[in-house]
């Protein structure tokens, strides 16, 4: 009787331990909240902003889940001490013409001279794309495009 008393309490136990073990979704922790967050292949890109703090601290982490690759910054800080935001807006010209308003977001930041500047793209405000351009010190550029998109938009990292 008590082996069964025991299997019925690890049986119900189970479902709790399967939930506090579940797979991570983004590279943000509990204590964060996802900004940015989207698969590269069979990797993923997140921008994370901290709950524990009153400053705004964001951080960049890159990789597969549960193996970063690339975090920044590697000290928490304000989020202008570490990142830079850049708006580009080509607007759709006066008188009829057919050219799309472009619009393009980016989170930026520098690593040992590399630039690294999390995107997103849109055509006539819808998305067109999200990802990660890398920019190295020497070399061409590289251009990472998310596989699906973010929840979240980089329009949100603005406010």
């Amino acid at each position: 009787m008590l082996s069964l008393l025991t299997a019925a309490a690890l049986a119900s136990a189970a479902p709790d331990e399967a939930a506090s073990a579940a797979t991570p979704t983004t590279h943000c922790s509990d204590a964060e909240t996802v900004l940015f967050d989207c698969p590269i292949g069979a990797k993923r890109v997140s921008l994370c902003q901290s709950t524990q703090s009153k400053e705004r601290v964001v951080f960049y982490r890159f990789g597969r889940l549960g193996k970063v690759e690339l975090s920044w910054p590697n000290e928490p800080g304000p989020f202008d001490q570490h990142f830079e935001i850049d708006h580009e807006l080509i607007p759709s010209p006066p008188g009829g013409d057919v050219r799309p308003r472009l619009e393009t977001l980016r989170v930026q930041f520098s690593i040992d001279g590399n630039l690294y500047s999390v995107f997103e793209e849109l055509v006539d405000f819808d998305l067109d794309a999200q990802g990660i351009w890398v920019f190295p010190k020497t070399g061409e550029p590289v251009k990472l495009t998310c596989s699906a998109p973010s929840t979240q938009r980089l329009s949100d990292v603005q406010r």
